[in-house]
This record gives structure tokens, C-alpha cells and sequence, in this order.
């Protein structure tokens, strides 16, 4: 019987770190299952070995962001957009995947 081994989405070199500047793990609240937010309201992103909801920014790519085109029912992709996340006015959109930083 083998033993089971936390899955793993890969490790990003740092050749590449650039092309990820885009992504962020932010602490979430296990109960209520939305992100805690410091005193400025902001998202708090997760230190190492701390699990969270994986997040991406939404922009121009200029801007360190990419496309998200959502869903057909707006209400379903307003839900899937947080704003305010690492700086006043940004947005990003929430993956729904948890994972931890290592």
C-alpha cells in the first residue's frame, strides 16, 4: 500500500517569477469562507506554509494583469471578482482553489 503525498501545483523558477506577478494566495476566513482584510481593508496575502485562496489580477497586461471575461449571468461573475485586494481600487478574481505557499 503506497502512502499518500499532498498534491502539488509545481514550483515557479525564478527565471519565470516575472510572468507570475499576477497570481496571489490571500489569507482566508475558514468560517465564513471570505478573505480577511487588514485595517486598511485591504487582502492580506499568505506567508509560507499557510493555506488561502489562490487569486489572479484582473488588468491589462501592462498593468501586470490579465483578461477575465466572466460568466453569461453578471451576479455569478460579480461574485467571482474581489476588489481592493493588495492596493486601493484593484481587482482581481477568485479562483476558488486553495492552496499553500511554500
Amino acid at each position: 500500500m503506497s502512502r499518500a503525498s499532498p498534491a502539488r501545483v509545481g514550483r515557479i523558477p525564478p527565471l519565470l517569477a516575472h510572468r507570475f506577478s499576477r497570481r496571489r494566495i490571500i489569507r482566508l476566513d475558514a468560517e465564513l469562507g471570505i478573505p480577511v482584510r487588514n485595517q486598511n481593508g485591504l487582502c492580506v496575502p499568505c506567508i509560507s506554509g499557510e493555506v488561502g485562496e489562490a487569486v489572479g489580477r484582473i488588468g491589462s497586461a501592462g498593468e501586470g494583469g490579465g483578461r477575465f471575461e466572466g460568466y453569461t449571468d453578471a451576479a455569478e461573475t460579480e461574485k467571482k471578482i474581489l476588489r481592493n485586494v493588495l492596493a486601493p481600487d484593484d481587482a482581481w478574481f477568485r479562483t476558488g482553489d486553495l492552496m499553500r505557499l511554500r
